[in-house]
């Protein structure tokens, strides 16, 4: 069985309408750690359901995005905030600090970079897991290629290479067979975009060591 993107953190992190609300939800919150709420609270601040809110609540306290008032299992509606974490201060910092007009990775018509955006895309999110952790950082692939080597199929790459290129993950190159030219594209290791996921995706992923080591 080949790389599946869905192993990266990262990936998961923003995926579905529970996650990707609360990644925004941290980002515009005022003040971190936030007061404490009821999950119930969260959901309704979120646009979700409490099903939807008490589902998410396990695997985003591992992650570091959400922190209980007690450890007691057995305690009764615990409240919980968003913790000053180190995933938190990632994203949040990422969200304030950078400047795409300073980014030269990025294209010009790039006039900021939401990740919850960026990473909302499923089949997206999914092919920039697979650049970041599986491609051939001196491969040039052809978007033939690509679906042939990639868990997304030929479909979504079209869909959402060029999407890649603008936020500087991948670069493009010409090629040519015969009299036939066409793009090849190549994993950018000097993306400032492709640096925080994968920073982020490390953060996730000791975050949620941590917890399990508990």
């Amino acid at each position: 069985m080949g790389f599946d993107p869905d192993e990266l953190p990262v990936v998961t992190l923003f995926r579905g309408k529970t996650f990707n609300g609360l990644t925004r939800h941290i980002l515009d919150a005022e003040e971190i750690p936030t007061e404490w709420f009821r999950m119930t609270k969260l959901g309704e601040d979120i646009g979700v359901s409490s099903t939807a809110s008490q589902n998410m609540r396990d695997q985003a306290v591992a992650y570091g995005l959400l922190e209980p008032s007690t450890d007691d299992d057995s305690a009764r509606m615990p409240r919980y905030r968003i913790p000053d974490s180190p995933t938190v201060q990632l994203l949040r910092s990422f969200h304030t600090e950078y400047d795409s007009s300073d980014d030269p990775t990025v294209s010009d018509g790039m006039s900021e970079v939401v990740l919850p955006d960026l990473m909302e895309s499923n089949g997206r999110a999914r092919l920039i897991g697979w650049f970041l952790a599986a491609a051939d950082i001196d491969e040039k692939y052809s978007i033939s290629k690509m679906a042939d080597v990639t868990p997304v199929g030929h479909t979504t790459v079209r869909d959402h290479i060029d999407s890649l290129v603008e936020y500087g993950i991948v670069t493009t190159h010409e090629a040519s067979r015969g009299s036939q030219t066409y793009t090849t594209y190549q994993f950018n290791p000097k993306s400032t975009v492709a640096t925080v996921l994968y920073d982020l995706n490390e953060t996730l992923a000791h975050q949620r060591q941590q917890y399990n080591e508990q």
